[in-house]
């Protein structure tokens, strides 16, 4: 049959590889990923300017990316969350929301939460599609 005249093939059996290759590889692959999260935190984070606007308060929204502030640390070190849940005051107005952070959830007021401004892009963005497809209805 062809299958026994074809023995020499260039792929390399799965039982040969070596171990010290495969510990070499993850040491690189967790090198990569440690480089793009500091030059990430180093190059973006730290250029993120505050925005406010006297007249509009933006509120948060579940799902949105922010950092969550602390006066003892630098901005370049402040964790980054996700919001998972709005919780409103007795008055109605939102309050405090729970985040989730890669060390579990916590509960903080929204004063000391900042979204991230790729948030606001990335949903302008949505809005924009959404208006020209609306426009190329009609």
């Amino acid at each position: 049959m062809f299958l026994i005249e074809n023995c020499c093939s260039d792929t390399t059996d799965i039982d040969e590889l070596n171990s010290t290759d495969l510990r070499k590889r993850m040491k690189y692959r967790i090198k990569l990923l440690s480089d793009l999260r500091q030059r990430f935190r180093k190059e973006y984070l730290s250029e993120l300017i505050q925005k406010q606007n006297d007249n509009r308060v933006r509120e948060p929204r579940i799902g949105e990316m922010v950092l969550i502030g602390n006066d003892n640390k630098k901005r370049l070190s402040w964790p980054i969350a996700k919001i998972i849940e709005l919780i409103p005051g007795r008055d109605g107005e939102i309050r405090t929301v729970r985040l989730k952070t890669p060390h579990g959830t916590v509960i903080r007021p929204v004063q000391r939460i900042f979204p991230l401004e790729v948030q606001a892009i990335a949903n302008s963005d949505k809005e924009l599609k959404e208006e020209s497809v609306s426009v190329k209805k009609y």
